[in-house]
């Protein structure tokens, strides 16, 4: 009996396919769901924080059950929202040097 292909794999294959779902770059991940506790641990928080942050609006939420479903997040958006999070170092500070050739600089008596 020949296997046969799911819809996504022939749009996928199909060259005529321009949406931007079904193109998708060779050994990416797929784009999956998470629930509150893998997500949780993504952000290296605890899952009341993932709630927290899903109830103020900081991070996007999927309920594929309705309104009063459970909550999921879709990993390609947590990991943007990490990337957007993210802040470059801080530069290094000038050492300010006093006449004496001592760090600190301070107010001579």
């Amino acid at each position: 009996m020949p296997v046969r292909s799911t819809p996504t794999d022939d749009a996928a294959a199909s060259p005529s396919c321009t949406d931007a779902r079904c193109r998708r770059p060779s050994g990416a991940l797929p784009d999956r769901l998470l629930d509150v506790n893998e997500t949780a641990e993504l952000f290296g928080v605890a899952p009341a924080t993932i709630y927290d942050w899903a109830y103020q609006r900081k991070l996007p939420v999927v309920k594929p059950s309705g309104p009063r479903g459970p909550l999921r997040f879709r990993l390609s958006k947590m990991l943007k929202q990490i990337d957007q999070w993210e802040r470059p170092p801080l530069r290094p500070l000038r050492e300010k040097v006093d006449g004496r050739g001592r760090a600190g600089g301070g107010e001579q008596p």
